[in-house]
This record gives structure tokens, C-alpha cells and sequence, in this order.
């Protein structure tokens, strides 16, 4: 923390900066602005201001970008990345919707990829902070296509694991005929179940209450995680 000195003097600053704003070129006041972020943040006395200030700086930064003429690789992210740390992850992640939606605006896309990847990364800091344990398995389970394909084969596992102890310890619960697929038991009950939801060689006769539950449950779950998550994400890739 600065003495009272440092921080009357860091003021001083920061109003001096504050006064020559207005009257320079885009490109002086993008390093007037990045000169008074830097001083409030050190300060600790203005950190109401630095959210504003920061997407002020956001948007000068484009138009620096522009200015120039150069390629969009001129965006740094790390330079973004360096702003947005002085804030707290809640706010973070609000300015860096804020500054995607501006790339976008711009037609800058090649530019966005590294911000996506650190505001997932942000939303699920925030959701282990506030505790919210499935909201955040959710997050990762659908985060990416690998932890998608991993998600999917976990759900096919322990569908297959429940209709095998339901057959075991409840026999008469489900009456879904088997086919003879593979001698190890547990392994055949996957590969019937991958056959049952996606109709591979499946006459399914259901004459139970059990079997349909199971069914509708299975069929609904995995519609719903093929149709939305994996072929939106593949889409996605796609665009890419």
C-alpha cells in the first residue's frame, strides 16, 4: 500500500493527465488513459473509475489499431489481458464480453479466439468462487469438443453400469432383450445400449414401465447432447 505522500502525489498525476485529455490526438490519449489506469490502480483510490476507464481504453485501442493501417495482429491480448487483472473476475468477464462484441463490430474474428478462450476460463473461476458445483461441471463438461467426446463416453458408461445393476439387482424392472454381442457382460451391456439409443440392429420391444423410462430418458439425453452441444460446437470449429 502507498504512504499518503506517494498517493496525493499519484492523484496529483492522474488529475494532470486528466486535464491534458481532451485536447490531444487518439493516439495521445490512448497513453494518457493506459498512464491514468496504471496510477488509479496503484493508488487504490479510484478503483470505482477503473472499470469505465478501461472500456474507454478499449475502444482507443481499436481505433489506434485503425489508425495504423496494420494487420488486426496488432491487437495484443496480453495487453487487454494486463487491464482487465486489475479488476475483479465478475467485472473482468463483463468487459471482456464487452470488448468481444467490439471485435466483432469491427469485423476483427482472427482477433477473437484468445478472448473466448480466457472468458470460459474466467466463468468457471467465478462459478468455483460462488460455489455453483454444477453449473460449473456443466461449463467444462461442454467447453471444448475433446471434453465433449469425454462427456459423451462417461454418459454411454453410466447408462450401460445402470441398466447392468438394474438387471442384476432388480431383474424383473427391465425386460429389454439382450443381444449376445461380446462374452464379458458389463462390456456387451454398453454395446447394447450404444445399439438401443442410436438404432443400430435393435428391434425394441418395450413391455415395461422400467424399459420405457429407461428408453425416453436415454433417447431424450442423448438427442439433446448430439443435436445441441457436439454439432454446435462442430459448427463452430468449423467457422473457425
Amino acid at each position: 500500500m502507498l504512504d499518503k505522500d506517494n498517493q496525493k502525489n499519484m492523484l496529483k498525476l492522474i488529475i494532470e493527465y486528466q486535464t491534458k485529455y481532451n485536447n490531444v490526438t487518439i493516439e495521445e490519449k490512448f497513453e494518457l488513459l493506459n498512464l491514468i489506469i496504471q496510477l488509479e490502480n496503484k493508488s487504490r483510490k479510484n478503483q470505482a473509475s477503473i472499470y469505465k476507464n478501461i472500456k474507454v481504453w478499449m475502444n482507443l485501442y481499436i481505433k489506434t489499431i485503425e489508425n495504423k493501417q496494420f494487420s488486426y495482429d496488432e491487437i495484443i491480448f496480453d495487453k487487454v489481458k494486463e487491464k482487465l487483472v486489475y479488476l475483479p473476475k465478475e467485472e473482468q468477464y463483463s468487459l471482456l464480453n464487452y470488448f468481444i462484441r467490439l471485435l466483432k463490430k469491427k469485423a476483427m474474428d482472427e482477433a477473437i479466439i484468445e478472448y473466448h478462450i480466457y472468458r470460459k476460463q474466467l466463468k468457471m473461476e467465478i462459478l468455483l468462487e460462488k460455489e455453483k458445483y454444477f453449473e460449473y461441471l456443466y461449463t467444462v463438461s461442454t467447453n471444448n469438443l475433446k471434453n465433449l467426446f469425454i462427456t459423451l463416453s462417461l454418459s454411454v458408461l453410466l447408462f450401460s453400469l445402470f441398466w447392468y445393476f438394474l438387471d442384476i439387482c432388480i431383474p424383473n424392472i427391465m425386460n429389454i432383450e439382450l443381444k449376445n454381442y461380446i462374452d464379458i457382460a458389463y462390456f456387451n451391456y454398453i454395446l447394447n445400449f450404444i445399439g438401443l439409443i442410436f438404432a443400430i440392429g435393435q428391434k425394441l420391444a418395450i413391455t415395461s414401465i422400467g424399459d420405457f423410462i429407461y428408453v425416453v430418458v436415454g433417447k431424450v439425453y442423448f438427442f439433446i447432447f448430439i443435436t445441441y452441444f457436439l454439432l454446435k460446437k462442430l459448427s463452430e470449429k468449423l467457422e473457425r
